[in-house]
């Protein structure tokens, strides 16, 4: 690959790492106004903000699947246009329940982008997979930064403190993301025949299964590792109460052993 087709490559992985976090992070800096509008409660503020991981873990499979049927690039790019318009509805949000659904769609299209990732840096940057991996991380960990810093200083003076209108504001971004991706990703063989293999992107369906697994697994898996483990009282103290007794009979043994003359 040439040096071109390399800064386009790195370019794209980077905007792709973005779209993966930045509406997602839009939620945080808004969530006291769309308390307040909307009347939630701390449960209905709770079970808002957890929606991405636990569709994270449910929807991540789709987009190793759906590779086989679109191929890396279009795989990728319908997951960018559903986060994208995942968020431009949750604008058009008028009760809690519309906006629980929108979140659900925008975080199904995170979902199916996660796994195809590492797919598309070992297309599009085959001979520096760990560079590319490194450069749409570091796009995912920009969007976090971009949509906590930007949307009360920036975005919210732009559309008169409207929460909606600040939803759909980063929606535009990540969908500009789609259409370059569309018009300008590298493109190999495999991708260029879609299905009609078991090796699809430049990549084992294989791969693309164990990656949404992974994401899925690991989503999944991080609160059920932070769970406390309560052991109940009468195990704890078992210990406690043997290493008292075994003391107490060696103290009466002692005492009662004959002294030898």
């Amino acid at each position: 690959m040439n040096r071109p087709n390399v800064w386009l490559a790195a370019a794209l992985l980077w905007l792709a790492g973005n779209g993966l976090r930045i509406t997602i992070l839009a939620v945080p800096p808004v969530i006291a106004l769309i308390r307040d509008d909307l009347a939630l409660n701390a449960t209905q503020v709770g079970l808002l903000s957890s929606i991405p991981c636990a569709m994270f873990a449910i929807a991540a499979l789709v987009g190793s699947l759906l590779v086989a049927r679109l191929g890396l690039i279009g795989a990728l790019v319908s997951g960018l246009l559903l986060v994208a318009a995942g968020s431009a509805l949750r604008g058009l949000s008028s009760g809690y329940a519309t906006l629980v659904l929108t979140t659900i769609v925008m975080s199904a299209g995170v979902a199916i982008m996660q796994p195809l990732m590492p797919g598309a840096v070992r297309q599009w940057l085959p001979d520096r997979i760990g560079l590319g991996t490194a450069i749409y991380t570091n796009g995912l960990l920009a969007g976090e930064v971009f949509a906590v810093l930007f949307t009360i200083p920036l975005v919210l003076p732009a559309v008169d403190g409207s929460w909606r209108a600040s939803f759909v504001v980063w929606a535009i971004p990540v969908a500009c993301v789609a259409l370059f991706v569309y018009a300008f990703a590298p493109r190999s063989k495999a991708s260029a025949h879609g299905n009609a293999s078991w090796r699809t992107s430049g990549f084992p369906i294989g791969t693309a299964g164990s990656s949404g697994a992974w994401a899925g697994s690991s989503a999944a898996s991080t609160r059920s590792i932070s769970a406390p483990t309560r052991s109940s009282p009468s195990t704890s103290r078992a210990p406690i109460a043997r290493t008292s007794s075994a003391r107490h009979s060696l103290a009466s043994t002692s005492v009662r052993s004959p002294r030898h003359s």
